[in-house]
This record gives structure tokens, C-alpha cells and sequence, in this order.
């Protein structure tokens, strides 16, 4: 099933924990917290910002004793970390990449990977790993058994493409965070998030819809 995921603001905001109550509250399913200046208390305080019922939904970047002390959904190691947490059973070990290489490199099981930035990588042609279209549907037949998911540039439009091409799920970042980020309006927040959960239904309405055709 194509999955849906938000990822937080990287750096730290006012309002936060609310804000990611209410996206809770409105439905989002996953919730991966990076916040990447973190220190390890500033992570402890965000997480028990937010209520315990929803802590079962987050995975977190980094700090993965902090994952297995709050009982989260698990923990994402960066292509830089070695699995040195193991992780108790049931949680969900993830693993994020910005080159089709890092994925060749991982040696140990993992529930889903992100790739990122999909879309400024598309759009960026000074990049050194610049990817075309062509070669990111090749390099996602490649790999059908490893759920993919697309993190970067992502926004509800792409929703269709995104799938297309072959990926599991799509993370949302930018679009809901950005003007949050300075202007700290939660109507517009949620407002944003309702656009990206009705973007995400019509893919599967489409699919049925194409099914009940054939």
C-alpha cells in the first residue's frame, strides 16, 4: 500500500508540539521527527510534548535509545551511522540515502528506505548527483523488493507521479512546514494537511476507479 509520511521542520519552531498534536488529531498516520541540532535533551522535550497516545506513530532521526525509551515506531539511521542500537522487536528500523550507492551499501534488514531529495535532485542540474527521471524509474525497477520511500520537493500534485514511478510512499515536508515556520498560523497548517490527505485518497479512488474498468 502506498504510504503517506510527514517529516517535521528541521530546525525548531514555536508552537510545535501542538501543531504535531493537531496534525495527529486531523489524521496523520506517521510522523518522522529530524530535527538534526538537536541535542539529546531538546529531543526528550519534544517528544514528551506529545501526548503518549500518538508516540506509537513517530519515528525518530537519530538518538535511537530516545525511539526504545519512549516507545516509539521506530528509529531511521543516516547512510553516516552504524547500526549500533539494536532495536527490541516490533520497532522499525529505516534507513535514509541520497544516492542510489548508499542503497547498495546497506547490509542489514530494514523495513523502508528514503531517498531524498527526490525533487530538487530532478530540478537541480549543477548537482553532482543529478538524477533524471529515467534513470530514477530505472533504479526503482531495479529494486522492487525494498520499499522506497520519496522525501524532498515532494507536494500533493506530485502524489501521482510519485507513485508512478515506482515508489512506496511519499513524505511531505516543505509544504506543510514552510510558512508555518515563520508565520505559526495552525488554520493554514491544517488547511495544508487537509490538501495533502485528499490528494493521497484520490490516488486509491483512481486505482479503483481503473480496476473497476478492467
Amino acid at each position: 500500500m502506498f504510504k503517506l509520511m510527514v517529516f517535521t521542520w528541521h530546525k525548531k519552531m514555536h508552537y510545535e508540539s501542538a501543531a504535531i498534536t493537531e496534525l495527529f488529531k486531523n489524521g496523520m498516520e506517521i510522523l518522522h521527527i529530524r530535527k538534526p541540532t538537536f541535542t539529546q535533551n531538546e529531543m526528550k522535550n519534544l517528544i514528551e510534548a506529545i501526548p503518549k497516545e500518538y508516540r506509537s506513530k513517530i519515528i525518530l532521526h537519530d538518538f535511537p535509545n530516545l525511539a526504545i525509551k519512549y516507545k516509539l515506531a521506530g528509529a531511521v539511521y543516516p547512510q553516516r551511522m552504524l547500526f549500533n542500537t539494536k532495536l527490541p522487536s516490533g520497532m522499525s528500523r529505516c534507513f535514509s540515502g541520497h544516492a542510489f550507492e548508499d542503497f547498495n551499501r546497506v547490509k542489514y534488514k530494514v523495513d523502508y528506505y528514503l531517498l531524498s531529495p527526490v525533487y530538487a535532485q530532478l530540478l537541480n542540474s549543477v548537482s553532482k548527483t543529478n538524477w533524471t527521471l529515467a534513470q530514477l524509474t530505472n533504479f526503482l525497477n531495479e529494486h522492487p523488493e525494498k520499499e522506497i520511500i520519496a522525501l524532498g520537493g515532494v507536494t500533493p500534485d506530485k502524489f501521482p507521479q510519485v507513485k508512478e514511478l515506482g515508489f512506496k510512499g511519499a513524505a511531505v515536508l516543505g509544504y506543510l512546514w514552510k510558512e508555518f515556520s515563520s508565520d505559526g498560523d495552525m488554520q493554514q497548517l491544517l488547511a495544508r494537511f487537509s490538501e495533502v490527505k485528499d490528494a493521497y485518497r484520490s490516488i486509491f479512488v483512481n486505482e479503483r476507479i481503473v480496476s473497476q474498468r478492467v
